[in-house]
């Protein structure tokens, strides 16, 4: 099986949903052929040669098997490694302030005293910070996978300006959502039924074939 690539059969990068779907393929072929080591070389061009930053793509292979190999150890330094198994994202909508309902239906959709699992969310405000706070005061192993806002070259960066003048990259928050999706063995979300941030979440959990709960707080959940 050939190695993934972040070029389409037009020459152009794919996106990094598509590249995910093709390193996903590829670790599901390491795990069924355990008898074979697969050595993988860093995937695709260099962020000035049009390609994706390590810190956009290595973290796509943090579910890696034991018999997958990086060439680069730069590379292989780069990619998370999981605390547990079994892996659990929660992510849901930073207007979400108060952290009593957010952790009522934690209790409810969760039943750590079954078996420890790790607890994954992107560090930002609002459902992340209960998140975190959560599995903490329960003793989980927690993972914060921060947004890549420094990566300012390759396809579909989005550069912009904040108001101190620092320049950053508008879409690494959808690059953090993607990276939790492809660490995830499950995904919970807990939405105000607007933030665009939360759907886009959903639906990446969804193109991976991730098992999602999507919580509307004040209303009955909708499992896919």
């Amino acid at each position: 099986m050939p190695y993934p690539s972040v070029l389409n059969i037009q020459g152009k990068p794919r996106s990094l949903p598509q590249t995910a779907l093709a390193i996903q393929r590829l670790l599901t072929v390491a795990r069924n052929r355990r008898d074979r080591q697969f050595l993988i070389p860093s995937v695709g061009l260099a962020p000035n040669e049009g390609g994706y930053a390590r810190e956009q793509i290595a973290p796509l292979f943090a579910t890696a098997p034991a018999n997958c190999r990086f060439v680069e150890a730069e590379y292989a330094a780069a990619i998370p490694r999981p605390k547990a198994c079994y892996r659990v994202v929660i992510a849901g909508s930073r207007s979400l302030k108060d952290y009593a309902p957010v952790a009522a239906v934690l209790d409810t959709l969760l039943r750590p005293e079954k078996g420890a699992f790790e607890v994954v969310h992107g560090g930002a405000g609002g459902v992340d910070t209960w998140a975190g706070q959560w599995a903490h005061e329960r003793g989980l192993p927690v993972t914060v996978m921060p947004a890549p806002w420094h990566v300012l070259q390759g396809p579909h960066v989005m550069r912009c300006t904040n108001r101190a003048g620092h320049v950053f990259n508008a879409s690494a928050g959808l690059d953090r959502n993607l990276h939790m999706a492809a660490y995830a063995n499950r995904v919970i979300t807990l939405w105000d039924g607007k933030s665009r941030g939360t759907r886009h979440m959903i639906t990446l959990a969804k193109v991976l074939g991730r098992p999602v709960t999507v919580e509307v707080l004040g209303n009955r959940p909708m499992n896919n």
